[in-house]
């Protein structure tokens, strides 16, 4: 009696286990080949295609909160997107998104309180593919939206 008792719990630790695992990482996956997945312990993201196989790995500093994965559609088209908040000197969302028909990734960042300086950078990569060399850019547009 004592056996089956234990068997039973350790079978019902490693679901729990599992199923804490899993929650922790938020996954997306475009129908061209273009995966997303976010570690919300961590805050580490990756962006990975498949044609051609690279693999785009960053940090937010911190821990993603209110987490969520949603689906709509815009002017590009039907799209899947990660949305999530971190603190950086200020409360701060992001979100990446990808498209269903397109090879191309959104990535928008907002400060959700007023600030006197930006406090985060992002996306910030920490990890690209080989051969590729690394830019950076900021774009602001005030008052649009693309949906």
């Amino acid at each position: 009696m004592k056996f089956k008792l234990l068997i039973a719990f350790v079978v019902g630790f490693g679901l729990f286990l599992a199923q804490t695992v899993i929650a922790a990482s938020l996954r997306i996956e475009s129908a061209v080949g273009i995966s997303v997945r976010l570690d919300e312990t961590s805050g580490r993201y990756e962006i990975a295609s498949r044609q051609p196989d690279w693999k785009f790995a960053g940090e937010l500093g911190g821990p993603a909160k209110e987490t969520e994965v949603s689906h709509g559609t815009d002017r590009i088209g039907a799209y899947q997107e990660i949305h999530f908040s971190w603190q950086a000197g200020a409360l701060m969302t992001g979100s990446i998104r990808v498209y269903d028909q397109r090879v191309v990734v959104l990535f928008t960042l907002a400060c959700d309180q007023p600030a006197d300086k930006w406090t985060a950078i992002f996306p910030r990569f920490t990890s690209i593919p080989a051969k590729l060399h690394h830019f950076s850019g900021f774009c602001s547009i005030i008052g649009r939206t693309l949906s």
